[in-house]
């Protein structure tokens, strides 16, 4: 059973690369900020974010 997202969640960026989420933010639509290992910054739509 899934659960929502939460700060702190190690999430897939695609095969082999991982990221934190750093921040959630809810308005005016929701979105994740993403930090890769390799200290990239990505934000996603939360409803592509599968934890």
């Amino acid at each position: 059973m899934s659960r929502p997202a939460a700060v702190g969640d190690r999430v897939t960026v695609r095969p082999g690369v991982y990221a934190h989420i750093t921040a959630i933010r809810r308005s005016p639509i929701p979105y994740a900020e993403l930090t890769t290992e390799h200290g990239d910054r990505i934000t996603i739509p939360l409803s592509k974010l599968e934890v």
